[in-house]
């Protein structure tokens, strides 16, 4: 898997060809135009990618944004990863047939289309995908998901045991302000009293020294007694009033309270589904380099196993050079021996007829002398071989006649022994009669 280390969209269609920029860009534009709004495009795993930002969703398993499209240029092909299409049940079937239906061939993985060039795709095929999963959807499904991972149950039983906590620590701290405000009212309610009671004091003491006085002066303790009563009514209002703000604040503090719940409530619940969507993003992408690798690794052998077959015929076009020149130094060779064979032969030849004629006159000299005394010696050799002609002849008839005598005595056994063996036989039988009978 090919990625690029630039850090802006703009950067990475610049560091593409000519041909795989025009159909990168038209790609591009096509899933700027058809994603719902909320989704934020970038840089991310050396691709473009289409995402959720963090400022809209920080809980992911990887710290990472929640992402919903790629699109990369490869080596051998260009791929645009979709998903989206696994964001709810049946969509990824009813994707494969609107494809189907569009008359193209779908070359895809798990989430990655491949594709060579802009004909490969089914642009309203995409165009309707693309559109059908908003940022609330993808999030929802995300933490579905999420959820039924090891890590996501894990996560869920501690932000239940978080949740369990700060509702235990909530009913704490009511109880104990409730507690409080009691005492608050209580000491309130006696430091009135006391203050009361003072005053009554205060007023009796004046009273009893000044009765005199207050005799003659009537209106003026009426006036004071009025006086008196506004400010315990002025001291039972301003109680009151502290009381009320008291209670208010109170309610104020289990509002906030439970607000901050709810808040962590919803923050636990992103951060399962960003982990569950940070997960299935690293299987899928684990998955796709596996494929790469398996390509890589066949079309290296593929090549290995084509240079090793044309080495083997290149060396064996230079052997049969090597033969074939061989071949033809012999020929040349053999051809430079026979002519000078040739012409030692004829030479030879000469000296050998030369020869032969000599030869052949003493030979025919010494033949006729031969012949003569080969005559006188046949003509004995002949009255002697008759005389052993005859010893012979009668040496064959003695042994004739000996092989003839010892052929009759093998016979003369045999039947004698044939005879014997018939006689034992009849003796047996007669025997086995008897005693049956």
């Amino acid at each position: 898997m090919v990625s690029s280390d630039a850090r802006t969209v703009t950067q990475y269609l610049a560091s593409l060809p000519d041909d795989r920029r025009a159909t990168v860009s038209a790609v591009r534009d096509l899933v700027n135009r058809a994603l719902p709004s909320g989704f934020v495009e970038g840089m991310q795993y050396g691709m473009i990618c289409w995402f959720v930002p963090l400022s809209r969703y920080p809980i992911t398993y990887n710290k990472q944004p929640l992402g919903i499209v790629a699109l990369a240029s490869q080596k051998q092909y260009m791929s645009l990863y979709l998903m989206g299409v696994y964001s709810g049940p049946g969509q990824a079937e009813a994707f494969e047939e609107a494809w189907a239906a569009a008359g193209k061939r779908l070359n895809m993985g798990k989430a990655c289309l491949r594709f060579k060039k802009l004909d490969d795709l089914a642009m309203g095929v995409l165009a309707d995908v693309l559109a059908a999963t908003s940022v609330e959807a993808f999030i929802e499904r995300y933490e579905a998901v999420r959820a039924q991972t090891k890590a996501g149950k894990k996560a869920a039983v501690k932000k239940a045991a978080k949740t369990t906590a700060a509702k235990k620590k909530a009913a704490v701290s009511k109880k104990t302000a409730k507690k409080k405000t009691a005492a608050k009212k209580t000491a309130a309610k006696k430091t009135a009293k006391k203050k009361a009671a003072a005053a009554k004091k205060k007023v009796a003491k004046k009273a009893g020294a000044k009765t005199t006085a207050a005799k003659k002066t009537g209106k003026k303790t009426a006036a004071k007694k009025t006086a008196k009563k506004k400010a315990a009514a002025a001291n039972k209002t301003a109680a009151k009033k502290k009381v009320a703000k008291k209670k208010v604040a109170k309610k104020a503090g289990a509002k906030k309270a439970g607000a901050k719940t709810t808040a962590a409530k919803k923050t636990a619940k992103k951060k399962a589904a960003a982990k569950k969507k940070a997960g299935e993003k690293t299987t899928a992408k684990k998955k796709a380099a596996k494929k790469t690798a398996a390509v890589k690794t066949k079309a290296a052998k593929k090549k290995t196993a084509a240079k090793k077959a044309g080495a083997k015929k290149t060396a064996a076009k230079k052997t049969a050079k090597k033969t074939t020149a061989k071949k033809t130094a012999k020929k040349k060779t053999g051809k430079k021996k026979a002519g000078k064979k040739t012409a030692a032969g004829k030479k030879t030849a000469g000296k050998k007829t030369a020869v032969k004629k000599a030869a052949k006159k003493r030979t025919a000299t010494k033949k006729t002398a031969v012949k003569k005394t080969a005559g006188k010696k046949t003509a004995g050799k002949k009255t002697a071989g008759k005389k052993t002609a005859v010893k012979k002849t009668g040496k064959k008839k003695a042994a004739v006649s000996k092989t003839a005598g010892k052929k009759k005595a093998a016979v003369s056994k045999k039947t004698a022994g044939k005879k014997t063996a018939k006689k034992k036989r009849a003796k047996k039988n007669k025997a086995k009669n008897k005693a049956s009978g």
